[in-house]
């Protein structure tokens, strides 16, 4: 006998919307010094070297507007969120979580390599707008 074919409903959208509603979607930022190892980045707490600069507090900034949509054309969820604004911070990366209240609960859900795989830090300075296709995008199918 072969396996089912399942076939992905809304369920994924629901799941994202489940997640961001643990808490506060955040944008944490950290350093060159830091590597992300996607394979045991699953909480907050894993993350060191949190860049520090001006208009941005530890812990990272709050993301206002999220919301996720799903493309039934091409199966793809996309999460967007407001422009980040008001900070001046030297980073590589943003690592995108749901703030619990506590760092041992609080789940990644994404990080990006701000260099664009360079190396180095960049500095964000002012209005910055994540991604106009979305800070996340996840296909479905």
């Amino acid at each position: 006998m072969s396996a089912p074919t399942l076939v992905v409903s809304n369920a994924p959208v629901q799941s994202w919307e489940a997640l961001l509603a643990l808490g506060t979607p955040t944008l944490m930022l950290a350093d060159a010094a830091y590597t992300p190892n996607q394979d045991t980045l699953d909480f907050i707490n894993d993350v060191t070297n949190e860049a520090a600069g001006t208009g941005y507090s530890a812990g990272g900034v709050p993301l206002t507007g999220v919301t996720v949509t799903l493309d039934t054309a091409t199966n793809t969820i996309t999460i967007t969120c407001d422009e980040v604004t008001g900070i001046s911070v030297s980073c590589r990366w943003g690592i995108f979580y749901v703030d619990t209240g506590a760092a041992s609960t609080s789940p990644v859900m994404a990080y990006t390599d701000f260099s664009q795989g360079v190396g180095g830090n960049v500095t964000l300075t002012g209005t910055n707008t994540l991604d106009t296709d979305g800070f996340l995008q996840d296909v479905v199918a």
